[in-house]
């Protein structure tokens, strides 16, 4: 870095540091929530000041930026701040909640359709069909996406649609008859505890592998899922937040799904499925059961 370049980021630092710190609200203080703050406070590029949710109104109306953490503190932070660039993390499908809307970037929890295309060919390479049980009002814009990734990877996905949580184990039965494996969402009209536990069970008896998004998940059986890191969410979010300070506009800025997300496998199950994995692919996960 030559004297100039050097310089130039001092300056830089001492106005941020100098400003008024950003605000930032958790929805509630949960643990994942909190490894997000953490995350973001060590951004370490800008000063922050953590409001409690309750005192939203009090946040002072000449702070250049808001970070909200979950869901209830982006829409009340939305509400009341509606001219201020508002950076979320920590939401899984944002779109339920019509975000972003104005002024907004973030990162959502959802890991992109990408990332769990390339595990499903890594791991499962004889799969061709996947198969995906979804809400369209919850994880229409998700499917659309997968759709475009699922042909760019020569795959075949098989969408079907549920707006009743009550038909889910007869969409469920028939759509295993047409897949090679099924791609288990965040999707609230189709995942509760009763409809994963059938959901399971059903797909180990017609050896059907489930990809899944939580770790919980494949704990209770499923055979593998790829989520996120809660305290790299943070730092991700934290980086948006300074491309705003920058001058970047936030609704210029293309809302992100986590950056290098954890690969999580249960052994028991591939078994069960007569599986066998490469031992290199799997020293490679962050868990495994």
């Amino acid at each position: 870095m030559n004297r100039l370049s050097i310089i130039v980021a001092a300056l830089l630092t001492s106005s941020l540091a100098s400003a008024e710190p950003i605000a930032l609200v958790l929805s509630e203080a949960l643990p994942p929530y909190q490894l997000a703050q953490k995350g973001i406070v060590e951004t370490r590029r800008f000063d922050t000041a953590t409001h409690p949710i309750e005192d939203i109104a009090k946040i002072p109306k000449t702070t250049r930026a808001l970070v909200a953490v979950g869901a209830k503190a982006t829409v009340d932070l939305r509400q009341l701040f509606p001219e201020h660039p508002i950076v979320f993390c920590m939401i899984l499908n944002p779109e339920r909640y019509q975000l972003p809307n104005g002024k907004m970037t973030g990162v959502a929890l959802n890991i992109d359709p990408e990332s769990q295309f390339r595990a499903v060919r890594m791991l499962l390479p004889k799969a061709k069909r996947i198969g995906v049980l979804y809400d369209p009002a919850k994880s229409g814009s998700t499917i659309k996406l997968a759709q475009q990734s699922a042909n760019a990877r020569g795959l075949t996905l098989s969408a079907s649609k549920v707006t009743d949580p009550k038909d889910v184990p007869k969409l469920f039965r028939e759509l295993l008859d047409q897949i090679d494996v099924y791609w288990l969402i965040a999707d609230s009209t189709v995942v509760n505890e009763q409809s994963f536990e059938f959901m399971l069970l059903y797909s180990v008896e017609k050896k059907i592998p489930m990809i899944s998004y939580s770790k919980n998940f494949v704990k209770a059986g499923a055979l593998v899922s790829l989520s996120a890191d809660y305290y790299a969410i943070g730092k991700q979010t934290g980086q948006l937040v300074q491309r705003i300070l920058e001058g970047e506009a936030a609704d210029s800025i293309p809302v992100q799904y986590p950056k290098d997300p954890r690969l999580v496998l249960n052994l028991k199950t591939a078994t069960r499925l007569g599986l066998n994995f490469d031992a290199k692919l799997v020293s490679e996960a962050e868990e495994v059961y």
